[in-house]
């Protein structure tokens, strides 16, 4: 039979039922060109082994059908059409039951799973005896769910990871695949031969395989994880990563995972930014899910060797709390075992390194396996409480001096159902003045009556209100006892008029906190890094920013707390500002609260004191800045930046629009291999002040026109199919709002030459282009720039038009590209190019990115020389969907 004319599409009309449905192969290697460049052949003796179907075609309708038709739980090897977005394709796969194995460049597969091994011993993990002033550290190597790597570079000796001489020396985590339990057992059964003590293995993402769990079909879940349990047990693997979207607190989900036998507890990774969450901990089933509290990662603010370092230092010393545990996510693409080593080197004596396994047991034997559904209490000052001075005044309970002597304002109530933990409580309070003295007016404590001590206490100075008559929280701090009872006490001095509303007691499991580091995590327009802050004095520097940044983006919607730990110091008037404090919100160019700072807000000079803004409106997908505004007055120094986020609201919204790339868009544009993308919907508030709120999860989503070329699924998913034009709708509340797409196979081209149109730190001109070599130049970005702000909402095609002198020998690295969003501060797509991803010597070649673009966000093509090649840049084009 002639095959020339014949395509997947032929194959598996006529020949699916004879085909293996439980494994697919999705692999390159079809045309001429990508045969030539090595991709093709490298899983082809494993399709004919097990029968696989074998294709490559993009994310198209295509691959729709096929991955629909596979059986429950089906295994994908190879990789996708990742120009979008890894997501791109493990989405519609994770939403029919289909995992990914990474192994497009996985060799002699048929050969390395014909042998067989019944099970496998790690060596053993027994944690060390808990010691109570000390912080544990455990770091884990992202990407084991990658069997290609396992195969090849992994633990090749000279390279930066399992091979690296520094292994052995300290507690590794090693993230691998259970499946290699199958597919090559001989090479996990080296690894685990050739680790030593300090090393430990556990499940890479999500389980078997990668794919989004939330997002599987439940049955195919509960198939996977029965699956998954068997092969933990053969391989001897007790922890499993989970990477997905918003998951956190999918409670189902997690007890499915923590049923099995098998599994001791989960490493969960929030897709955008693993440390999102900011090692976050939750119980299921009493099995720990816990998150990491840092990465190493080139490139991400706060997340180089030095910040990493003296963030952990920083921590608490209590492995009774979640706080008192740091998991590092170290990325395999950007980070190596050395840089993990020149962490360890630069920690203190009381923070120890444990692995994975290690750690996870710790905390299970440690920390207090609490309910995170339990709620916060509130208690009412003017009905929940025993008073000794003051009188009822509307909602609260007040006390003045004309009527009032000191006395207890409030005691009790006795409280003895709060979970233990360290919790905190907050005073909700208002004063009738704030100018003149600055006497002590109110002194609060929690009373632990069981033990008949005082745990925590505040003396609340008049200068503490931000201004009079308006409601003001004053925050303390305990360690709780499960059983003991508690009374939150005023005490009022008898020189102001104060009133009440309430007390809160904030869980511990409720308050999600995040520090941000003065000296690492901000920027600086004035200031010099003092020890562990940042320090701006008279005789130095200059008015200006001492901190801006650090533009997050994360945040609930929810009333939260801001606070910043400072201290000043000089001999400032009383009635001059030495700072300002405020939260601008950079996305709506919006300060959303501010303080004006002066001397004598400091009750003691060059002592750290917390000073907060509280009760702020926050909006998810708002992106942030904490800012410091010096004077020049005082010497003020900054410790750190908290977050505390302990409420979650929905305000009511009067309209809704569209988010695309975590900007407002009207319209937006596609080529036909988009595959799948992300819309976000968004209410606007109509409370004047009330930060607008993402509906995404809470809306009705439907295609208005078009169905042929587009589909939207619930949470705003789009998938594209084919060239034409559409329109979403999406509904919340009696509300509608409507989007129209265009979507097109064909593409203009918006060419930047590389030696005209961009700014260079490195490198020189040529004829027709920009180079850089080692002998003449160091490293830095060849290319910066150049801004251009006008190219249409949507997803957009990047070609990096460059060549090398030489493709042969080492796989390392030599350029690293990006797209930044200068407007929303924000790298939207990132590459590493090794020197074997050319093709040949001197001959140029298009290396793409795609990437999601807002129109008038300004934008930048980059690309970092690591000093390793000689390298030529001709141009960089943009492909825009016409």
């Amino acid at each position: 039979m002639d095959l020339s004319t014949k395509d997947e599409a032929w194959v598996k009309q006529n020949y699916w039922n004879q085909l293996n449905h439980r494994t697919l192969i999705e692999q390159k290697g079809e045309t001429i060109e990508e045969l030539a460049s090595g991709m093709g052949g490298k899983l082809r003796d494993y399709a004919v082994m097990a029968n696989a179907f074998t294709f490559y075609d993009g994310n198209s309708v295509f691959r729709q059908s096929v991955i629909a038709d596979a059986d429950p739980d089906a295994v994908m090897l190879g990789w996708g059409d990742a120009s979008n977005g890894e997501d791109a394709f493990i989405r519609p796969s994770s939403s029919v039951g289909v995992y990914t194995l990474p192994a497009d460049h996985a060799y002699n597969l048929s050969v390395l799973s014909s042998f067989k091994i019944k099970e496998l011993k790690q060596k053993d993990q027994t944690p060390p005896s808990v010691q109570d002033q000390v912080h544990y550290v455990s770091f884990v190597m992202s990407d084991g769910d990658n069997i290609q790597w396992m195969l090849n570079d992994l633990a090749e000796k000279g390279k930066p990871w399992f091979g690296n001489p520094n292994r052995g020396n300290f507690d590794m985590g090693w993230a691998v695949s259970p499946s290699m339990m199958d597919l090559a057992p001989t090479v996990l059964e080296r690894f685990y031969s050739d680790g030593t003590k300090k090393d430990n293995f556990v499940v890479g993402p999500s389980g078997g395989g990668y794919m989004y769990p939330s997002m599987y079909p439940e049955q195919e879940l509960d198939t996977h994880l029965n699956r998954l349990n068997t092969y933990m047990g053969k391989a001897d693997l007790s922890l499993v990563e989970v990477i997905d979207f918003n998951a956190f607190n999918k409670k189902v989900m997690w007890d499915k995972y923590t049923a099995k036998p098998n599994i001791d507890g989960v490493i969960y990774l929030e897709y955008s930014n693993h440390k999102a969450l900011n090692g976050a901990l939750k119980w299921s089933n009493n099995k720990p899910i816990v998150t990491p509290r840092e990465m190493l990662w080139h490139g991400i603010a706060g997340s180089d060797v030095n910040s990493v370092a003296q963030h952990i230092n920083a921590a608490p010393r209590n492995p009774k709390s979640a706080a008192g545990y740091s998991l590092v996510l170290v990325h395999a693409w950007s980070s190596s075992m050395d840089e993990v080593k020149a962490v360890i080197d630069q920690l203190h004596g009381d923070v120890q390194v444990v692995t994975p396994e290690k750690m996870v047991k710790l905390i299970q034997n440690n920390v207090p396996k609490e309910d995170t559904e339990v709620a916060n209490k509130v208690y009412e000052a003017e009905t929940d409480f025993g008073h000794n001075t003051g009188k009822l005044d509307g909602d609260g309970w007040s006390a003045n001096p004309q009527e009032h002597t000191a006395g207890h304002m409030l005691f009790g109530p006795g409280a003895s159902d709060i979970p233990a933990g360290r919790n905190q409580v907050k005073f909700k309070t208002m004063i009738d003045r704030v100018t003149g003295d600055n006497d002590r007016v109110l002194n609060l404590d929690i009373y632990d009556d069981t033990a008949g001590v005082v745990v925590a206490e505040k003396a609340v100075h008049r200068s503490e209100f931000q201004s009079a008559n308006t409601y003001h929280n004053s925050t303390l701090e305990a360690d709780f006892v499960a059983g003991h009872s508690y009374q939150f006490r005023a005490w009022y001095d008898g020189n102001a008029k104060v009133k009440i509303d309430r007390v809160t007691v904030v869980m511990n499991r409720n308050l999600a906190e995040r520090i941000y580091e003065a000296e690492n995590d901000f920027g600086h327009n004035t200031g010099a890094i003092d020890g562990d802050g940042w320090l701006a004095n008279t005789e130095q520097h200059g008015p200006g920013h001492m901190l801006y940044g650090p533009y997050v983006a994360d945040l609930p919607s929810g009333v939260h707390d801001v606070t910043f730990r400072m201290k000043a110091s000089g001999a400032a008037g009383s009635g001059d500002t030495i700072a300002i404090i405020d939260i601008n919100n950079a996305s709506a160019d919006q300060i959303v609260a501010s303080k004006e700072l002066k001397l004598q807000d400091f009750a003691v000079q060059d002592q750290y004191t917390d000073i907060s803004l509280e009760d702020v409106d926050f909006s998810l997908g708002s992106t942030y800045e904490f800012r410091v505004y010096f004077t020049d007055k005082a010497n003020v120094k900054v410790d750190h930046v908290r977050l505390d986020m302990p409420e979650i609201t929905k305000p009511n919204t009067q309209s809704l629009y569209f988010k695309f790339g975590g900007s407002n868009v009207s319209s937006l544009l596609f080529g036909t291999d988009a595959g799948q993308k992300q819309l976000q919907l968004w209410g606007k508030a109509s409370e004047q002040g009330k930060p607008d709120v993402n509906l995404t999860a809470d809306g009705t989503w439907t295609v208005a026109q078009g169905e042929t070329t587009v589909t939207i699924g619930t949470g705003g998913a789009l998938q594209v199919l084919q060239s034409g034009d559409a329109i979403v709708k999406a509904s919340y509340n009696g509300l509608e709002a409507q989007i129209p797409i265009h979507v097109s196979a064909n593409y203009t081209s918006r060419v930047f030459e590389a030696e005209r149109d961009f700014g260079h730190n490195t490198g020189a001109a040529t004829a027709d282009g920009w180079y850089a070599n080692p002998q003449d130049h160091a490293a830095g970005h060849m290319l910066h720039g150049p801004g251009v702000a006008d190219l249409p909402s949507g997803s957009l095609k990047v070609d990096f038009r460059i060549k090398i002198d030489n493709p042969a020998g080492s796989s390392e690295r030599v350029l690293n590209l990006d797209i930044y969003d200068g407007t929303g501060n924000k790298v939207t797509s990132e590459k590493a190019v090794l020197r074997s991803d050319f093709n040949a010597a001197d001959t140029y070649q298009s290396i793409r990115m795609v990437a999601d673009f807002v129109l008038g966000h300004a934008y930048q093509f980059r690309v970092w020389y690591d000093d390793n090649a000689t390298v030529q840049i001709d141009n960089v084009s943009v492909l825009i969907p016409q």
